[in-house]
């Protein structure tokens, strides 16, 4: 296993691309002669920004798999020109980078859909959803909780069955303009049902996307009004949360993946009034989401950062971590298919703007993998399932 170098607080991007490279849909394309030919030709045509940044991983992507020591160097200085805010030497979010640089692939080799193609009956077969008038084993109040935690019963698998989602020809997904390898193995399609508290309408919306971003329960309101006493426990719980004893004893509730995945699915307040096309005027209403595509990699994202505000003397607000143990299966089933765990992105430290980034990525002959920058080193699966999570990729296993 090939590290990658630090360059200055450069750790968000080398978890990244290694947790990407652990998936054979990206390391098929990678390696992909014709698609290198591609982004060749498009790099002696017209050297954009974007096309250096894609070009430039390419390159680094293809010295990591073949085992060559990489020079991340060439690849830095594209995406801090293409992405300037990134630029600083400052640390930076791994789950933007990974956002920003798909999103970059996909634009660079999109190509557009001949209108007949994107209409035909067998497309239309493999729409996914959880149908509109079926109840997914979700929570029967939206925030609905014993001891703080979001309840669920029954198998696992049949419940990862049931939350993403099952076989329904009658949805269709809006027409798409162009597609991508990016899109093909990456994007999924997720509805999002806003219904009005008053009359019951509904108003649906679909939206394409990389990755699914899960919350975790509220275990303390959003405005406190704190003793000092309260206060020095947040102050002591950010100075030892990279301490794994002491942030074991502090860290609070551990919730597992199938629960963050019955909160994100299950009914929610809005927590703004929608406007309502049948009342002519805002009301009070509730979100809910549907997935109508499943890709082959599924992305979830944990959220662990928040915006907290606290009064004591003054009012102030902070971008606090949660950093509750999230537990996460190896595998998951869904709707028959089995997705594999192929690599996890950690985020160790109390601070977005600070703090460390590390992967576990699973090669096929040698199992687990630590990667912390240019080291590496053989792990455990214990250690995967015991560290703190901010990544999670899944890739569907083709028989």
């Amino acid at each position: 296993m090939i590290g990658i170098k630090n360059v200055g607080n450069t750790c968000y991007l080398n978890s990244g691309v290694q947790s990407l490279l652990a998936l054979d849909s990206m390391k098929q394309l990678i390696l992909d002669d014709e698609v290198v030919k591609r982004l060749e030709s498009n790099f002696k045509k017209e050297p954009k920004e974007r096309t250096r940044l894609v070009y430039s991983f390419w390159l680094l992507s293809r010295d990591i798999l073949k085992g060559v020591k990489p020079n991340p160097n060439r690849f830095i200085s594209s995406l801090w020109s293409l992405y300037p805010h990134l630029s600083d030497y400052t640390q930076q979010d791994s789950v933007e980078f990974v956002q920003l640089l798909l999103d970059s692939i996909h634009e660079e080799l999109k190509i557009q859909i001949e209108p007949e193609a994107s209409t035909s009956d067998d497309d239309q077969t493999k729409i996914q959803k959880i149908e509109a008038d079926e109840t997914p084993p979700v929570l029967d109040e939206p925030n609905k909780k014993v001891d703080g935690k979001p309840q669920v019963s029954g198998d696992p698998n049949n419940l990862y069955k049931q939350l993403i989602p099952k076989h329904d020809a009658s949805t269709k997904i809006p027409k798409q303009k162009y597609t991508s390898p990016i899109q093909e193995k990456f994007g999924g399609f997720l509805q999002s049902e806003l219904k009005c508290n008053q009359c019951g309408t509904p108003s649906n919306c679909v939206d394409p996307f990389f990755d699914i971003s899960l919350s975790m329960p509220d275990e303390n309101p959003q405005e406190h009004d704190e003793n000092i006493f309260k206060k020095v426990y947040k102050l002591l719980k950010s100075v030892v949360s990279s301490l794994p004893l002491l942030n074991l004893l502090l860290c609070g509730q551990t919730y597992s993946l199938l629960q963050l995945l019955v909160l994100f699915f299950s009914r929610q307040p809005l927590d703004e009034d929608m406007n309502c096309e049948a009342c002519k005027c805002k009301r009070s209403g509730s979100k809910k989401f549907r997935v109508l595509k499943v890709p082959d990699v599924l992305c979830f994202h944990i959220k662990r950062f928040s915006h907290t505000r606290y009064s004591f003397l003054f009012n102030y607000s902070f971008l606090q971590k949660r950093t509750n143990h999230v537990t996460f299966p190896s595998e998951i089933n869904v709707d028959g298919t089995t997705y594999k765990l192929k690599s996890v992105v950690n985020h160790h430290g109390s601070s977005l703007a600070g703090g460390h980034y590390t992967s576990f990525v699973i090669d096929k002959l040698f199992g687990w993998w630590l990667c912390d920058d240019k080291y590496t080193k053989k792990v455990a699966l214990e250690d995967v399932e015991s560290s703190e999570v901010y990544l999670l990729f899944y890739e569907k296993v083709h028989e």
